[in-house]
């Protein structure tokens, strides 16, 4: 896992390095314009909201020690349990009836550097994406499996829609599967009836400013018959300055994509979406926002946890910032401990909200919090869990030793921080890291 998660931050730095050398925005008049259009309620919660640390159990996941050397990207129920792919010295698929005992499925699916990223049910039975953590010369076999009982895989056979592409989510929709990611000429979409064989769809234009190798779609959800897709622009700005610039396709058939024009008052600069999440009502998005202040020295950016909601894709409001969920636990102003080291504030490098599953009751989103330096780069302290009834009021589920990492781990910069959750009947699963493990945390169902 140690080469995705170098390969993230080594995303999320690049993003940052052109946050401070931007005037600090602010969105203010969006406030009220928001909670006219979505009301706070009361923070009581459905009862299989998992809402308490007692609610969650964490298990290791593989042996000890294995963080960096072993990961999961994506967890998918079927049948009656569930099955989860990363990679283990190369693409991998675990399969569990229960989410707390994993068996590794004994084929052999790639090499080392290829990390299968999504799944999803579809094709004959599953169908799973992936991307690369280094560039590959020459061409390559497509990062595409599909499986009709998650034990027998099969790769896509060599198609040229997909040379040089990375795959980051796949989710059925438009004529049977729709796929996004990247290829070194910006973010990408596709297409396929069955899983193995794909078709480019058209996609908007990307700006002659993009730093093209690290522009990316990362996301797909459906709502209403409606495809949404999320990702980000690296936007050169002058001969080193990198700016990053939120972007959202729809489309009605996944063969063809529109560009989502943003509001920059839901949407204000530097915000970014990590995950979606689809249900009845509609999406609801997560990630983050970065604001730069002045700090003495220079400026400092702070990342804060977002959230928005839309009835279709194309009507966004954003969940009222101010709220209490939203505030880390390691500011410098936070009145309970831990109090930050000097210099630190705010959510880390990996804070924020990552993603998100939408369950009967409602939404549980995940992620991590801890202090950040100057830098934004240092490990989150402990997991942090978020619930929400209608994915615009958040409350976050009080912290305790499952979600928390010893301050000895601490000082091996070890950290702590769940990146992926899905919804599983009354239970939501999620995964990350805890220390030099790898991690699942499972709720239990309400009584």
């Amino acid at each position: 896992m140690g080469s995705l998660i170098r390969r993230r931050e080594r995303k999320q730095r690049n993003r940052r390095l052109g946050t401070a050398a931007l005037a600090l925005v602010l969105a203010a008049a969006a406030i009220g314009a928001l909670v006219r259009a979505f009301p706070r309620v009361d923070s009581a919660r459905p009862a299989d909201l998992p809402d308490t640390p007692g609610a969650w159990s964490r298990i290791r996941f593989g042996p000890p020690g294995s963080f960096g050397q072993l990961g999961i990207s994506a967890i998918t129920p079927w049948g009656s349990g569930l099955v989860a792919v990363g990679f283990d010295d190369g693409p991998a698929v675990w399969t569990s009836p229960d989410g707390r005992g994993w068996s590794r499925v004994p084929a052999d699916l790639g090499v080392f550097g290829e990390v299968m990223s999504d799944v999803t049910p579809g094709g004959p039975g599953l169908v799973a994406v992936g991307h690369r953590v280094a560039p590959t010369p020459g061409d390559t076999p497509p990062l595409v499996w599909t499986s009709a009982d998650a034990i027998t895989w099969n790769r896509a056979p060599p198609d040229p829609v997909f040379r040089t592409a990375d795959l980051s989510s796949v989710i059925a929709g438009g004529p049977g599967l729709v796929a996004v990611g990247s290829t070194p000429n910006g973010p990408r979409a596709w297409f396929s009836t069955d899983g193995m064989h794909w078709q480019r769809a058209e996609v908007p234009p990307v700006p002659a400013n993009a730093a093209r190798g690290e522009s990316e779609l990362r996301d797909v959800a459906v709502a209403g018959g409606r495809l949404v897709a999320t990702g980000s622009l690296e936007l050169q700005s002058g001969t080193d300055a990198v700016r990053t610039e939120m972007i959202l396709w729809t489309s009605t058939d996944g063969m063809t994509w529109t560009e989502v024009a943003l509001d920059p008052e839901v949407f204000a600069p530097l915000s970014e979406i990590r995950s979606l999440a689809s249900s009845p009502e509609g999406l609801v998005a997560v990630g983050w926002h970065t604001e730069v202040v002045e700090v003495p020295g220079g400026d400092h950016a702070v990342t804060e946890p977002a959230a928005w909601a839309s009835p279709d894709g194309l009507r966004w409001h954003r969940a009222p910032a101010d709220q209490e969920a939203f505030v880390s636990r390691y500011r410098a102003d936070a009145p309970a401990s831990p109090q930050p080291p000097d210099g630190r504030t705010g959510f880390s490098a990996e804070g924020g909200l990552v993603s998100v599953a939408a369950g009967s009751g409602g939404y549980v989103a995940v992620g991590g919090d801890g202090a950040a330096s100057d830098s934004g780069c240092c490990p989150a302290a402990e997991a942090a869990v978020w619930t929400s009834i209608d994915g615009v009021s958040w409350v976050r589920v009080p912290t305790g030793p499952v979600f928390q990492i010893s301050p000895e781990e601490m000082a091996r910069d070890r950290g702590v921080r769940a990146w992926v959750v899905v919804a599983w009947g009354s239970r939501f699963i999620a995964a990350g890291q805890y220390g030099d493990d790898f991690a699942i945390w499972i709720s239990e169902p309400a009584p």
